[in-house]
Order: C-alpha cells, then structure tokens, then sequence
C-alpha cells in the first residue's frame, strides 16, 4: 500500500481554564501531579490522502478535547478525559460516510510514589462514545482506528474497562530515563448495531522505554520504543467479522520526535516506525491478526 499524505495539519486552540487554585490540596509540601484544578480544551484536524490503487480516496478526524485535572491530597491526582469527535472517509466510488459524536470518557487516578521518580496509576475507560455503530459507519470507525494512520482519537467508544500501570524516571547525565508498564482489561459489547455480532477483547500488556534530553537552551529530543502483547480476541455470532479467535501478534513501535521552541511557538519534526509479528486465527498463524 502506498499512503501519500496530502496534509498532516493541526490546529491546536488551547483555552487552559484555572478555575479553582484554593481548596485542591496542592501547594507547598505535595507530591501530587497537578498543583490545582484546571480545565483545557482545544481543537484539532488530521487528514490523509491515498493513491488511486485504493478503494478510499481521504480519511479525516476533528477532535474537541475536554480534560479536567485536580489534586487530591498530597499524593494522589485525578484526571478526567473526552472528546467531541467527527471521521469522515470519500471513497473513489463516489460514497462519504461521516461519524461524530462523543467518545468515552477517561478517568484516571495517579498517585505519586516518589516525587519525581515513579506514579502508579489505576484508569476507568466509561463507555460514555459509540461503541455500537452501522455497518456503513464503521468504515470510518476502522479507518480513524488504524495503527498506521495514527489519529489522536483512535476510537468512537468501546466497553468499560480498567488500565494499571506504573511508570518510573532517572536522570542519567544530560539525559531523562523512563520506563512504564500497563495491563488493560476491556469488557465485551456488540460494534455493529445491525449485526449479531459480539466482541470479547483480550487483555493488553503494553511496556515503553522512553529517554530525552536537552540539545541547546530551545530544543529537545525524545526516544521511544513500546512493545505490546495481548491475549485472545473473542468473535461471536455472525455478520462481518466471522466468528472466531482471534490472537494479534506482538507489536513494536519504535519513535523519535524533535522540539524546537521559536517565539512563542513550538516546531516539532517526529518520525515512528510500526513492526508486527503475526498472530494467530483459530489457533492457526496468520499474518493478517
């Protein structure tokens, strides 16, 4: 497949709202996260263009954040995430399909074991988005989705699920060293609304090794590689996705970015590369899961 981007544009309206600042149990002494309660919001566009071999001619995504943040205690911090977002996909065929609407909400606990060194987190997916969409409408919901074309809302909606994590950093010299692991579970819904079909996911163990570090008094660099595994997809029913078990293969990403401050502006150039092993198809290997 040959993926030519016609345009990658973002255009980010940030309106940070500090509302409250008394009464967070911030301040002096906390090792919580986030000093105060605050809310941010903003707007953002992707778009990409593919070649005539393709049946689909333009995938593009809007997105309306909201994310309210707010210490609790001195060691604990809570963060609360959701978007308004709109996909769109022409076809060369002459057929547009669009899907907006809200997403799932993110609710996430942190709390701080050392300052500065590690944070422990424990997050609430609520299945608040659409996780049931048309046959029809989840073309796009499979385009905004996939891996290679890294949307920043990947999903419309879901089940609800739990997310554990723990993440630890150390400054070696001139660089910043973290590394971070996370086990998800996702409960089971139906993606299609006019279908039979009902979708058990499996669980996901993600771990990322990241470093970064200072190049100049305006400019960072930043390294990372993420490597997931997961169990067992689960397929019932019948409709457009046979019936079966499903296993994905291991899957490595590797990414590099570079910031650069100008004025009051930020420049940044990023690049990532996306291996996968193959997995399995009822209990067969298959290149395609």
């Amino acid at each position: 497949m040959r993926l030519v981007p016609a345009f990658v544009g973002t255009l980010a309206v940030v309106a940070p709202l500090q509302l409250s600042a008394q009464g967070g149990g911030g301040g002096g002494g906390s090792d919580a996260l986030y000093d105060r309660f605050n809310a941010l919001s903003g707007w953002e566009y992707r778009g990409y263009h593919f070649d005539p071999g393709l049946s689909v001619k333009f995938v593009s995504q809007w997105n309306l954040p909201l994310v309210l943040v707010t210490p609790v205690g001195r060691s604990v911090s809570v963060d609360m995430t959701g978007y308004l977002v709109s996909g769109r996909v022409e076809t060369y065929a002459g057929r547009t399909e669009t899907l907006t609407g809200l997403t799932d909400t993110q609710l996430r606990l942190l709390y701080t074991l050392r300052r500065d060194r590690a944070v422990a987190s424990l997050s609430f997916n609520l299945p608040t988005g659409q996780r049931s969409v048309s046959t029809s409408q989840f073309q796009v919901s499979g385009a905004v989705g996939s891996n290679y074309l890294s949307f920043p809302v990947s999903s419309f909606g879901t089940a609800f699920g739990v997310t554990g994590g723990l993440a630890y950093a150390q400054q070696a010299g001139s660089w910043n060293l973290g590394f971070s692991g996370s086990l998800r579970f996702l409960g089971s819904y139906s993606p299609f609304s006019d279908q039979p079909v009902t979708y058990n996911p499996g669980v996901e163990l993600r771990i990322r090794a990241g470093a970064d570090r200072l190049l100049g008094p305006s400019a960072r660099l930043l390294l990372g590689l993420t490597t997931s595994t997961f169990s067992s997809d689960v397929f019932t029913g019948t409709g457009t996705i046979t019936s079966g078990t499903y296993r994905p293969g291991v899957r490595f990403i590797s990414d590099v970015a570079y910031l650069r401050v100008i004025g009051s502006s930020t420049l940044t150039l990023a690049a990532w590369d996306f291996y996968r092993l193959a997995g399995d198809t009822n209990s067969a290997s298959s290149p395609e899961t």
